[in-house]
């Protein structure tokens, strides 16, 4: 009932922290109206079900108590949501409770509630700005941004000048914040690059330059900025590789 309520146009995720026999906390990632993703830890068992085996474990549950919260993403918040967490995406496999039951489970590790939040990279609303949902920003922060918004792409290009003869390149998404002394910077790159000579284990070597390139830029921005924190960069990138 909850998601056939949801708007049409609505995309973010669903939080549902529910207690009935037990506590169950779950995230579902949604788009047209429409479960992508799933994820449901039983807290008193500390049991985790993941895409299909979730949706299974929901069917026909209904919660004593439960608390509801909802969170929009952008395109670019979206794929890195799905980017960190394709374990938990819908294959549309059948898959009954009474299955699920009857397998042996072994517990995972143990993880604390502020762990299971971080696989979203998201804080739980509080009575701060949205803004730290993802971590803080601050002025130096924005710089940093705008600064590698504006330049990346020229960097690249400049370091794959001898290996390529044509490339179309497009910078998709770049968010950067800070948390827990650290600057996260989530970053979404779409690379085409036509080759003279498309060896094997190229497209591996491509990759590895552009994420030392985008490493190295940000830690030279940061540097400039006055900005002495660790860097955790996410990229998420779109590489194809063509023989001319």
């Amino acid at each position: 009932e909850l998601f056939n309520s949801i708007e049409s146009d609505f995309k973010g995720y669903i939080r549902i922290f529910g207690k009935n026999e037990s506590v169950e906390d779950a995230y579902f990632l949604i788009k047209n109206k429409k479960v992508i993703a799933a994820d449901i830890t039983n807290l008193g068992t500390n049991q985790i079900f993941k895409g299909d085996e979730a949706m299974a474990m929901l069917d026909g549950k209904r919660f004593g108590t439960a608390t509801v919260e909802f969170m929009k993403f952008d395109d670019f918040m979206f794929d890195v949501a799905l980017e960190v967490n394709e374990e938990c995406i819908l294959k549309g496999k059948k898959v009954s409770k009474e299955e699920i039951v009857k397998k042996e489970v072994v517990p995972p590790k143990k993880l604390d509630r502020e762990a299971l939040l971080k696989k979203y990279r998201i804080k739980v609303p509080t009575d701060e700005t949205i803004v730290k949902l993802f971590g803080e920003k601050n002025e130096k922060i924005i710089a940093l941004e705008e600064e590698c918004k504006s330049e990346i792409l020229d960097i690249i290009k400049r370091g794959f000048f001898k290996d390529s003869m044509f490339e179309r390149i497009s910078l998709e998404g770049f968010e950067a914040f800070l948390r827990e002394s650290s600057i996260f910077c989530n970053v979404k790159i779409n690379y085409q690059c036509f080759v003279l000579d498309l060896k094997e284990g190229m497209e591996e070597t491509f990759r590895d330059k552009i994420e030392k390139l985008l490493g190295d830029t940000i830690k030279e921005k940061m540097r400039k900025l006055g900005l002495k924190y660790r860097l955790s960069v996410n990229l998420i990138l779109d590489l194809k590789l063509h023989k001319t």
